[in-house]
């Protein structure tokens, strides 16, 4: 029996890299429009995030209070739980809108700097230093160098960014803490 090089290769790839890691958790992300996929083959798969031209990207199981963001762009961040028709099924744990959720943070405000974020003009940290989120004024009242070095609590709306795995508050209110 004569056995083809690429069979071979493709058994041996989905062997030792494919099947160890499949069925366990492991963190993902899918990004686009969200629709419905109820009517799919799989009883794994209740939702599909596609990109512009419709082409799929990702399916979803049920949760995370996805019903609400039907035909709207969005981040689902998850763990991948497995394939169906070769992209992954992701089990949804957050979903992040373009609009965002209005939310408040507290940290020490100061300049961005050089970032590898490409997105926002300061940064809210916490007592060690570490970066909390990434802000921009949503708002031309609201001048963010008045509030350099100074402990404060900001409100707006996030989103997440493009690089780097960060929010990013569009930051619609400000106040110093004492």
């Amino acid at each position: 029996m004569k056995i083809h090089h690429g069979v071979l290769l493709a058994f041996l790839v989905t062997t030792v890299f494919f099947l160890p890691s499949f069925g366990k958790e492991n963190p993902c992300f899918c990004k686009g429009t969200l629709l419905d996929a109820s009517g799919m083959a799989s009883p794994d798969v209740a939702f599909k995030i596609v990109d512009k031209k419709g082409n799929p990207h990702c399916y979803l199981r049920k949760g995370a209070g996805l019903e609400k963001w039907l035909g709207k762009w969005v981040r689902v961040e998850g763990k991948c739980c497995g394939t169906f028709e070769k992209l992954l099924i992701i089990d949804p744990v957050s979903v992040f809108g373009r609009e965002g959720a209005r939310r408040t943070w507290t940290g020490t405000l100061k300049p961005i700097g050089v970032s590898i974020y490409m997105q926002g003009t300061h940064v809210l940290t916490d007592p060690k230093g570490k970066i909390k989120c990434l802000l921009k004024s949503g708002d031309p009242g609201i001048q963010l160098e008045n509030y350099l070095g100074k402990h404060v609590r900001v409100s707006g709306h996030s989103e997440r960014t493009v690089e780097g795995n960060q929010t990013l508050v569009t930051v619609e209110g400000i106040e110093v803490i004492k």
